[in-house]
């Protein structure tokens, strides 16, 4: 949004469906969130690149 890649409102549908591909186990130690944030990171560059 900030670098123009995408509008404001597009915010919500790239993370939604971010979150729709998250498997909903939950982390059980600060490692595993960092992989969890780096993979959603790719999810949502992916999307938003799709978009372009």
């Amino acid at each position: 949004f900030l670098k123009r890649r995408i509008c404001f409102l597009e915010i919500a549908a790239i993370v939604e469906h971010t979150l729709s591909c998250y498997d909903p186990a939950a982390p059980d130690s600060v490692d595993a969130v960092l992989a969890i944030d780096a993979k959603a990171r790719i999810l949502a560059g992916e999307r938003v690149q799709a978009r372009q």
